[in-house]
């Protein structure tokens, strides 16, 4: 199970990803993130994904299990000791992991190209009250991140508003599910919106609905609110919340199991609605972006150097107008199709291609530049 990988002594890179987050949360930012890279890798990579957990799906490449408990101490142990054990007794040229936190001591070089929502802050009021184990895994993965021999950064955005060494600058990039043309999907057939935000929390949904409620009103009962990535179990309780606030129509969860599920809820919206803050990679700006879908976003760092003028933006924590810039979107066609037109333009540049070749050029000067130090 560990042995070397003859295949790297023959010129191939055997890469190791950390796939926690595709295990405990598939429909994340960094579980789309983790798939996208899969999906663009260069031919030349051979990829292992270390896993805590049964999978609930099929995986998309080879699987380590190594059972790790769903907590902060256990994500702690898994990013600090797991993954470093895992990548050495493997053989793995490197580590790649798609979170903000990175073992602070590792023998394998580690590649970051971190999805977790920006600014996270690595002593927020959030992991303040999560508990020790979560304090103490941001205290030693902000020193991991420093630590790490490349950090993948997309272009469009300004620079990382954390400290981080080594960055390197990539094209933005989608899972290719992303760039298809959608199945047929005539514009009176789409009749929801699909949301995505950080929704896992009561502050997260309360503050979708106090957006929604400005736009439901005008829409009337034949329209439906989607949730991306919360469980289907979450529906009763998205029901006493839709009651409480006396709004029309129906709130759903979309669980997305990976990148067609996420894929297939743009095309079928009438329009996108995103709040909270924003997510350098795996990010569903850049998913909207690149299905072409008219879009509303909260003001956030980072949010109008990403779209342009491809969304209608509002100001952070503003619910009435950002609730006016949807319900625009879905009763002006004329309006939607230009911020449509204006997201498949921003998009047009990024080339799936280019992201690929730079990857295989981050992964063999990061793995040569190690041999360098070795010898």
């Amino acid at each position: 199970m560990f042995g070397r990988n003859s295949a790297s002594a023959k010129g191939r890179l055997t890469v190791l990803f950390d796939a926690w987050p595709l295990a405990r949360a598939p429909g994340s930012p960094p579980a789309l993130h983790l798939q996208e890279l899969l999906a663009l890798l260069p031919p030349d990579v051979d990829p292992l994904l270390a896993i805590p957990a049964v999978l609930p799906h099929s995986a998309p490449a080879r699987t380590l299990l190594w059972a790790m408990a769903d907590s902060g101490m256990g994500r702690l142990v898994w990013e600090q000791v797991v993954l470093p054990q895992l990548a050495r007794r493997c053989g793995a040229c490197l580590l790649h992991t798609t979170s903000l936190s990175a073992p602070l001591f590792c023998s394998v070089p580690v590649v970051l190209s971190p999805a977790e929502a920006f600014p996270r802050g690595f002593s927020s009021g959030q992991e303040q009250r999560r508990g020790i184990g979560w304090r103490l895994r941001s205290a030693l993965g902000r020193g991991g991140l420093d630590a790490a021999q490349a950090v993948l950064w997309p272009a469009d955005l300004p620079a990382p508003p954390l400290p981080m060494a080594a960055v390197r600058r990539m094209p933005p990039a989608v899972h290719p599910a992303f760039w298809m043309e959608p199945a047929v999907v005539q514009p009176e057939e789409r009749g929801y919106v699909a949301a995505f935000g950080c929704f896992d929390n009561e502050g997260g949904l309360t503050d979708l609905l106090e957006t929604w409620r400005w736009a439901a009103p005008a829409m009337g009962e034949d329209w439906t609110l989607r949730l991306a990535a919360l469980p289907a179990g979450d529906g009763a309780r998205l029901e006493q919340m839709r009651a409480a606030f006396h709004l029309p129509g129906r709130i759903q969860p979309a669980p997305l199991a990976g990148p067609l599920e996420a894929a297939a809820l743009l095309a079928g919206a009438g329009a996108v609605l995103r709040l909270g803050p924003l997510s350098a990679w795996g990010d569903p700006l850049l998913h909207a972006l690149a299905a072409g879908r008219p879009l509303a976003s909260e003001e956030a760092w980072g949010v109008d150097a990403r779209v342009g003028p491809a969304a209608y933006l509002a100001p952070s924590g503003d619910w009435r107008t950002l609730g006016a810039a949807v319900l625009t979107l879905l009763v002006e066609e004329n309006v939607a199709e230009q911020v449509s037109q204006a997201a498949r333009i921003r998009a047009a540049g990024w080339g799936s291609l280019s992201f690929s070749d730079q990857l295989r050029e981050v992964y063999h000067a990061v793995r040569d530049q190690r041999r360098m130090k070795a010898t």
